[in-house]
């Protein structure tokens, strides 16, 4: 069975201190423990009032905030490597077909 890949604790913590506001079901609290809610929240907006807790985003949801957010690039250099890069700094038509070809390469 394929299982959701969750940042670690110490992630979730530099997430929180670069501004990460995705709405996800799953966050920390300041132990570390890992908790799942029914509905989606900004857990690093105070989701549970005066208690201090931390977004535990997919690696895949943080990839994407990265690129949104931070115009921050993957792309592919070979079969094997990805290298990380600002939108500026590389030329690439649609960073979908990207992940696409991650995906399905060998």
């Amino acid at each position: 069975m394929i299982t959701e890949d969750y940042v670690s604790f110490e992630t979730a913590k530099l997430l929180k201190e670069k501004g990460f506001d995705g709405r996800c079901r799953d966050y920390y609290n300041t132990d570390g423990h890992f908790y799942s809610e029914d509905f989606k929240s900004d857990w690093n907006d105070g989701g549970l009032g005066t208690i201090t807790i931390f977004s535990a985003p997919t690696l895949q949801m943080v990839i994407k905030w990265k690129r949104i957010v931070r115009e921050i690039r993957f792309f592919r250099k070979s079969d094997r490597e990805f290298i990380v890069g600002l939108t500026d700094d590389f030329d690439l038509e649609n960073q979908e077909d990207v992940s696409e070809t991650g995906i399905i390469t060998k």
